[in-house]
């Protein structure tokens, strides 16, 4: 077995690089997989014919000859020195560096959102440029991305299969990879590659997708870029991020245009990547669930859920979380359920997410307005939509975690409970329980056929999903009482009270003062940003003004968690009528801010005015007369 030289200059080609064939076919009539072209630098100190030099410009001439148009370069090397961007971009083409981390690193998942995204943006923005259309037209030549890692096989043929698996109807990962294997032979040859994807997404290997012969040019050992020493790379080179540190800064974004996007600066992601979880850890319904996702993606995700959950002529910012909030039930606002139908149902003690249904993917949207992304399979009705997934359909729910009370296994459940577009169609101005019955027929039975269906064969392994989904039950009011005597109790799941949903209105974002949610008494809480001072727990609530927080003077006390240890943190806490004062009950991760000062008011009506399950049922089957 050979292995990489530690000698190699600056200039040396690439191991195997010479032998590797130069470019593919046209692949899912969008792209041409490469290897990287070179600087002229490359060939300076050695014998190479000028017939197997490949430059740049060779790259859009080949191109050119597959009837082919370069209108982007992305390059997922992870070097800077093999070519100068210039060189691209003298002829109007953009280049984006996507650095895929690691020695011969597989692309990750924000690598891959990021991939998915420039590409859209760019095709989307050449179908609607008149230049581009006219270009077109003149030449005949269509337009291409030209995708690149050193050699263009195994990176380049996973981020395309990545792409594929996301940007059409219906994910056929198999097709894509013996697809790739035809337009650039012998395709993806690294086994790991392939077991990698078919992991993610759950997919089952066909036989005759089997693992192709390494090519003879590579050699057993050899990783995607060989590593050169610092003192190997000459000072002046200006495209090495070692030695050139503004360049490294600005390295993700080429100074042509993209088509479609906006120049901006990469800033850092904020959320956390999940860390491995232990399958024999116990599962919270407040757990970090699903991937990283691009920041430009992030921006697209909650712009669509603005668009399904706010009507045109509303002025509610885009940056806030749009999903409906209820009221806490209270004897002012009792009477509500006499003036109009309502459903109820039971209220779970989960995690809120909205979760919004693309053909690239399932993105669960927290209270934070947190992004992240989920691998799972949401078919349309068959009949209808042929084999096709959801594209924007956007439902709210919320996460629990189901424990069985004779075996204890845990089971991590999405509850949809609303559902504001389907499939691209804005339904949210229709009454909530057509909406519900959309949840039923468009999105949890085909899926529950699809998932039978692919059960016995073990084509899709649903069973490797992070959670479940199911439609939450609401029934007339006159059902309350079913709700506090016999299906609260038999449930697996915690649940703190009752929600009460006007049974014919549209969606409303924000707080909603019809829509209303009732506690058990010693449940009935408050969230609120803690800060510690002098030993002491300080109870804050959101306010309007210059410091946007409102201090409480009421007492605050832990029972479990040390009092430093919550300082800065959103604390859920409870009223202790006998001791009078407020008691930890949890942190909220899963939020950012305190209750407005206005919700905590009404929450504190509510907890003064006690109300107890017999009064809401004495209410309801008395005054209301269900």
């Amino acid at each position: 077995m050979s292995t990489p030289s530690t000698s190699r200059g600056a200039w040396d080609l690439p191991e195997g690089w010479l032998q590797c064939p130069r470019m593919s076919d046209v692949f899912a009539g969008s792209f041409l997989a490469s290897k990287t072209p070179l600087r002229d630098a490359f060939y300076q100190n050695s014998n190479v014919p000028d017939q197997d030099k490949y430059t740049p410009d060779d790259a859009i001439a080949l191109a050119a000859s597959k009837g082919r148009d370069v209108c982007l370069v992305i390059d997922l090397t992870n070097t800077s020195r093999y070519y100068d961007v210039s060189s691209f971009e003298k002829y109007g083409i953009a280049v984006r560096k996507i650095r895929c981390g690691g020695r011969d690193g597989a692309p990750d998942a924000r690598e891959v959102s990021e991939f998915l995204y420039v590409v859209k943006r760019t095709m989307a923005a050449i179908a609607s440029d008149p230049g581009w259309q006219a270009r077109i037209k003149e030449t005949g030549a269509q337009p291409v991305v030209l995708v690149h890692c050193t050699h263009g096989f195994n990176r380049t043929g996973a981020m395309l299969a990545h792409y594929c698996q996301r940007a059409f109807a219906w994910p056929e990962l198999n097709k894509w990879i013996t697809e790739f294997a035809r337009v650039r032979p012998p395709g993806i040859y690294k086994s790991d590659y392939l077991e990698s994807l078919f992991d993610y997404y759950l997919e089952r290997r066909f036989s005759t997708t089997k693992d192709p012969k390494r090519p003879s040019w590579k050699s057993d050992d050899l990783s995607d870029a060989p590593p050169l020493a610092d003192e190997k790379v000459p000072t002046g080179d200006l495209f090495d991020p070692i030695m050139n540190t503004s360049y490294k800064k600005t390295l993700a974004h080429s100074r042509a245009p993209i088509p479609g996007t906006r120049r901006a600066s990469q800033r850092a992601f904020e959320i956390a990547s999940t860390a491995d979880i232990d399958a024999s850890a116990p599962l919270h319904h407040e757990d970090v669930i699903g991937e990283e996702v691009y920041d430009e993606m992030i921006t697209e995700v909650r712009k669509l859920c603005s668009w399904a959950c706010v009507s045109d002529d509303s002025n509610i910012s885009p940056d806030n979380f749009p999903g409906s909030q209820p009221v806490s039930l209270s004897r002012d606002n009792m009477s509500l359920l006499k003036r109009e139908p309502y459903s109820v149902t039971w209220k779970a003690d989960g995690t809120r997410y909205l979760l919004l249904l693309m053909r690239d993917g399932s993105y669960l949207i927290d209270r934070k307005f947190s992004v992240r992304r989920v691998q799972m399979r949401f078919p349309l009705p068959h009949k209808k939509f042929g084999m096709s997934v959801h594209h924007c359909t956007l439902m709210d729910g919320e996460m629990v975690v189901d424990t069985d009370p004779e075996t204890k296994k845990q089971t991590r459940r999405y509850l949809a409970y609303d559902l504001m577009a389907v499939n691209g169609e804005r339904v949210a101005n229709r009454p909530f329980l057509e909406r519900l019955n959309i949840v039923r027929e468009f999105v949890v039975e085909p899926r529950k056929k699809f998932l039978a269906s692919t059960a016995p064969s073990g084509a899709y392994a649903a069973h490797k999903e992070p959670f479940s989904v199911r439609t939450k039950d609401f029934f007339p009011l006159k059902h309350a009482r079913t709700f506090i005597e016999k299906f609260i109790p038999q449930l697996c799941h915690e649940s703190d009270g009752l929600i009460f949903q006007p049974s014919n209105t549209a969606y409303m974002p924000l707080t909603y003062e019809s829509l209303l949610k009732w506690k058990f008494p010693e449940l009935n809480s408050v969230d609120f940003l803690l800060r510690v001072a002098h030993g002491k727990g300080l109870l804050f609530v959101g306010a309007k003004g210059r410091d946007q927080f409102a201090r409480l003077e009421d007492d605050f006390v832990t029972r479990t968690d040390s009092l430093e240890s919550l300082d800065g943190k959103i604390v859920e806490c409870s009223w202790d009528m006998n001791a009078n004062t407020w008691v930890y009950m949890r942190t909220r991760a899963d939020k950012e801010t305190p209750n407005f000062i206005t919700v905590y008011e009404k929450t504190w009506k509510s907890i003064q005015d006690n109300i107890t399950s017999e009064d809401i049922l004495d209410f309801v089957e008395k005054e209301v007369g269900v």
